[in-house]
Formats: structure tokens, sequence, C-alpha cells
């Protein structure tokens, strides 16, 4: 008989970064299914009920759901405390760890949570409402990723100065802050930084943050002086 293998949920882990790093949303026995697949996600927004779909994309109905056991108000690390402190309107990076399949699933999601109706001499439920913001990106747990800045002079010019450098290494699905530009270049002045060295990407501005999925190369982007 052929020897099989699985694993179990044990060690699985749920986080939400309010700005200041990752904090464990302690107690959860329960987690949604988290596929791969963007299908399984909207941009549903809680507080008014007005839903904007991506397109393509269909609604996941009330399957996005975590059950914890409630934690008092003023214990420590107080599950229901860190739900409430969220703004029903406001997206979150979420971060799920499974230790066993070392695998983490990182998305951003707009959260609420409520108190499960049930006996009254038996542990309370939390109720945390996901709605996924964005596409889930699966990493492994053990992952550390650089930010790598390059001067990106314009042809013909030669940039000057001492140049940017971020020493740190950031795990997989935290945030790394942007730091700002040293380099100048003459005739040219300083737009911010892009992913793409040709300025096609997004714009980050110092003290921007983000997302660690994978190591990142900045790109400074200049304009000429005058220019717009």
């Amino acid at each position: 008989m052929a020897e099989t293998y699985a694993v179990s949920t044990i060690g699985t882990a749920m986080y939400v970064d309010r700005g200041e790093g990752w904090e464990e949303v302690r107690e959860i026995k329960s987690t949604p299914e988290q596929g791969g697949s963007p299908s399984q996600l909207d941009a549903t927004h809680l507080k008014n009920r007005v839903r904007v779909y991506k397109p393509g994309v269909r609604d996941p109905g009330t399957g996005q759901t975590v059950t914890a056991n409630a934690m008092p108000w003023d214990a420590p690390g107080s599950n229901l405390a860190l739900i409430d402190s969220l703004s029903e309107t406001k997206s979150y990076p979420v971060r799920f760890d499974y230790p066993l399949l070392n695998t983490m699933v990182v998305y951003q999601a707009q959260l609420s949570g409520r108190i499960a109706a049930s006996s009254v001499d038996s542990i309370q439920d939390l109720i945390i409402a996901i709605t996924p913001t964005s596409e889930p990106t699966r990493l492994p747990l053990d992952s550390d990723f650089t930010v790598t800045y390059d001067a990106n002079a314009p042809e013909g010019a030669e940039a000057a100065g001492e140049g940017v450098v971020d020493n740190l290494t950031y795990s997989a699905g935290s945030e790394a802050t942007i730091k700002a530009n040293t380099w100048t270049v003459e005739g040219y002045r300083f737009v911010g930084w892009n992913e793409s060295s040709s300025g096609a990407g997004k714009i980050y501005a110092p003290d921007d943050t983000i997302p660690m999925t994978g190591n990142i190369t900045l790109y400074a982007i200049w304009t000429p002086e005058g220019g717009i």
C-alpha cells in the first residue's frame, strides 16, 4: 500500500496590519477558503452595503468569514478590541499563516465583526466578515525579501550623490517604507520611485509603503527641469 501524506490546520494563524505591523487576531478556530483565484473576491463596501465589483469577479456571498473565541475587551491582545478598531470602509493587509504547509496567503481586505448568537453557558463566538479588495498572494512562510534602489539616470546623464541603500530584509507579506532620494541629476528633477525603469507603473513618494511579495527594485524617475 502506498504511503500518503496530509497535514492538519494546527498552528493556523490570522494577522491584520493597522499600519503598525502585523497583529495576530487571536483565538481563531475556523477560516474561509483561501483560493488562489480572484473569482473568489469582490470589493464590497461593508458599511453602506454598496457593492463595487471587479470585472469578471463574482460575489463570494457570506463564505468569507473567520470564527474566533471572543476575548474580553480589556484582555491583553483582545481580538474583539482589535477588530472593533478597524474602519469598515478601509482596506487593511490581511495574512493567514499555515505553518505545516510553510505557506502564507496575503491580501487587502475590509473587515467587520459581530458577536454570534449562542446559549448563555457556551463560549461566545466572534464572527469576522472578510471582504477581499485585492487578489491573494501565496508565499512561503520563510521568505525574506529586499528593496534595491536604482538611480536610473536618463540617457546621456549621470547621477551624483551617496545613493539610496536599504540594508533591511523584509518578511513575506510585510510592508517596506520607501526611502527619500539622495541622488541628483544635473538638468533633471526627481519625480518619485517606480518599479518600472520607464516610469510606466505607479509612482511612489518617500514614506509611502509597499507590500513585500518578492525582491523589489525601485527606479528613480526624472523629468527635465521646467517640465511637468
